[in-house]
Parts: C-alpha cells; structure tokens; sequence
C-alpha cells in the first residue's frame, strides 16, 4: 500500500501471559465442527499468532525483551529437532531442513497435537473478527498492541498496515491480504515446533512453571506460524488473526483425515517422516539427511558420536488412543532399519544398541546390540536389520500401545560414525528375523 491507515491496536499473543487462564483452558476432548462433513480433505476454523521474526522489524518493540529476540521466541530450536545439529556449528537460518516462511508450531491443546512433528497443514487466512475462546470476541484493552505502538512499521515486503475496522469496539477483525497486495490464498506449513500451554523451567523440573502461553490454552484450535509464513498471510502488525485449516499429505498435498492426526509408519524414508522428532545427543555431528547417502540411494540421517552418543526418534504422546504406531505394526510386526559406516570409519556393521520406550515416561524396554544379532539383508555397504517388537522385554504396563520411541546409542569404545536409512515398523517382514540367523 501506499500510505499507513489509521494506526489501530492489535495483540501478540505469542508473548508469554504471566497470568491465571481464568478458566480458559480446554481439553482435548473439545470437538471442532469442520466447515464441511467430509472429514477427509475438510477446512476447520482455529487461529494463529507469530513467533520469531527479522530484527529489523522486532527492534520496534523493545519493551518486550532485550535483542536480537526482543521477547518474540526464535524459530531455530523447535522442539521436533527439525534442524542439523552440528555440535561444532552454530544453529541459523541456513542450517534450517524446512524454509522459514514454510514452519509453525501446533499448540498441545490441539485435539490432533499427538505426534504432530512433521506434518503439514494448508492454512489459510480468514479476514473475520477474531475470536478468544470459545465465540467470545477477542479484546484489545490489557493486551500488548503491536500496531499502537509502531504504527509505521512496514513487514519484509514493504506493505504497511492496513487498519483494524473493529478498533472502536475493542475487538479485532485482521484484514488478510489478497493479491493485489501479493497475498497468498493459501500456505503450506511443516510443523516443527510445538506451542506449549504451560511453559516450565525444563524437563527435569515440570512443577517450576515460568509462564503460560494464553492462545495456546483455549478451546480454539491454534497455530504459532514464524513470523514469515504469517506475513505471507497478513501484516505482522495484527499479531493474531483467523485461519482455516486442514492436514495434507507433505508429498502429494492430498488432503488427509483430521483425526487422529497422520502419523507414518516410517520412522525415516527420505527425511524424518511425518509424526516423529528428530533428537540426536551426546553428537559430534548428526545430519537431519544426508542426499542419497542411504541404502538404494534414498537419504539418510549420519550421526557422528562418542560412546555415549546416539539419535531418538519418537512420537510425542502417540500413546494415545488412536495413534500407537507401534501396536498399528501388531505383535508380529518388527522394527526395519539400515545401516552403514561413514566412508571415513572402517568397513562393517555399526556397533549400536537398538532400545524402544516411552519418552514421557521414561519407560526403557531391553536393548539390542548389532554387534550380536544378524542382518537379514545386505545392499553394498549397508546393512539390513529386523528386529521383532514382541522381543523387546518392556516394564511392566508398557506393552506396544505404550510405545513411542526407538534410540539408536553407540556401543563402540570410542567415536562411531555411521549413517541410518529407510527406518519403519513394519506390520509382516518380509526378509525375516535378525534373531533366528
């Protein structure tokens, strides 16, 4: 646009609200009507806010926290571990396996949260009064308004805010922007971070709560977009607008059911598949894929690591009704990975032990070595393993339905390079055992 309208007041509601939900919080047995009856393919109504976003835009609200984050978050350390982790490398923009204008994160009050990691969402923007909870109107008055306190300012395309029509009336109705102001109908995002409804201090100390995150406690289906994909949709300047939204397929963009939410039994195909995060640890360098580095020459993950390093992938609280990827592959079914050494490391089978367990609850089930079990197959330099999910010894209470999670840890001595390819859970094996060899 060519000139500013009159500056009118919006929130972020991205910023952590150091205040009591009143009563706000939902839970995840709240039903979400879709717009239309077909559950597959069907747009819903939910809402969205930002996180993250250019310094350049963000300087204009120093009150809200020191720089260069200025109390917006960052987009670089979402919690699916959707980046390369190389310990000897800082984490950028750069390094990022997803563009940042294609990244969001998904409130854990959302009915479909469980093992929401990878999956994509078409999203569209809605220019519709936006709602708080429930249909109560959004207010502006006790909120942080981007737009009262820099009205002037211009998102990365140079395009000014276009007013709010409802400011008199202390709502907010979010104007989306339409091609003439190069708009988009329609973004396609990857979930790669999670929008918490309670924050804690860390995972060691959940009852130090450091503060809420009020859109993502209500009963309104929620997203957090970076700051670039919901400037592709509207001006950052409203903070909060309206969106309907529905799961795709990340390949084809079909659409997909909505509930229970996709979660693919392949662990890792070309790249972390949709449902499963990406955790390595105790790494001097892991790769989310390394192109055509995998068996047949699909992607692989390579993880360089000490002895006590490895990779975790798991599906946040997939044991959930309706999701259980490890009790879908059934008792007969088995877990299916390749392996290989780094070119650099000396030829043969990687020394790993192969673990499953419950991330939440910190649940282990018995371990497998390779160094003392059979492949069941062999391709150049890879090596096939199949491991029965019904071998694995697990504590008692923590049967398949309680699965969620499959760690690769290094058992050499020393340092241990080596690469991962075309992990599944597979419901009939076709190569056998690695157990009966």
């Amino acid at each position: 646009m060519a000139g500013v309208m009159r500056p009118a007041c919006t929130a972020l509601l991205v910023a952590l609200a150091l205040a009591a939900l009143a009563g706000s919080r939902a839970q995840r047995t709240t039903t979400y009507a879709p717009d239309v009856t077909d559950d597959v393919g069907g747009w819903r109504r939910g809402r969205a806010t930002f996180f993250g976003g250019e310094e350049r835009f963000l300087a204009n609200f120093p009150d809200r926290g020191p720089p260069p984050e200025y109390g917006f978050g960052n987009i670089r350390y979402g919690s699916c571990g959707y980046y390369e982790q190389n310990g000897r490398q800082d984490v950028t923009y750069g390094n990022q396996v997803y563009p940042r204008n294609a990244m969001a994160a998904l409130a854990n009050n959302d009915p479909d949260y469980p093992g929401s990691c990878g999956r994509c969402y078409e999203i569209r923007c809605r220019s519709l009064p936006v709602i708080a909870n429930g249909t109560t109107p959004y207010r502006l008055s006790g909120t942080y308004q981007l737009a009262a306190v820099a009205p002037n300012a211009a998102d990365e395309h140079g395009r000014y805010y276009p007013g709010n029509p409802l400011y008199g009336q202390d709502a907010q109705l979010t104007r989306c922007w339409n091609a003439t102001d190069g708009g988009e109908d329609s973004i396609i995002v990857h979930i790669t971070d999670m929008c918490p409804c309670v924050q804690y201090e860390d995972t060691e100390h959940p009852s130090r709560v450091t503060g809420v995150n009020t859109p993502c406690c209500g009963d309104v289906y929620h997203f957090d977009l970076s700051y670039w994909a919901f400037e592709r949709l509207a001006h950052p300047l409203y903070g909060i607008m309206m969106v309907d939204f529905r799961p795709l397929d990340c390949a084809t963009h079909e659409p997909l059911t909505y509930l229970p939410g996709f979660v693919n039994q392949t662990l890792y195909g070309d790249r972390v598949e949709s449902g499963w995060s990406f955790e390595p640890y105790r790494q001097h360098y892991s790769s989310f894929w390394s192109p055509w580095s995998g068996v047949d020459g699909h992607n692989a993950t390579c993880q360089a690591t000490g002895p006590d390093g490895g990779l975790t992938l798991a599906c946040r609280e997939c044991d959930r009704d309706g999701y259980r990827p490890f009790a879908q592959a059934g008792s007969h079914g088995a877990l299916e990975f390749w392996t290989a050494p780094t070119p650099d490391m000396p030829q043969g089978i990687p020394a790993l032990t192969v673990t499953l367990g419950n991330k939440g609850a910190r649940q282990y089930c018995s371990s497998f070595n390779t160094s003392a079990i059979a492949p069941v197959n062999r391709r150049g330099n890879y090596f096939k393993f199949s491991l029965p999910l019904a071998a694995f010894q697990c504590p008692s209470g923590y049967g398949l339905e309680r699965l969620d999670q499959v760690t690769f840890a290094s058992n050499a001595r020393g340092n241990v390079s080596y690469c991962l390819s075309m992990i599944a859970l597979v419901a009939n094996p076709a190569d056998g055992s690695s157990l009966e060899r």
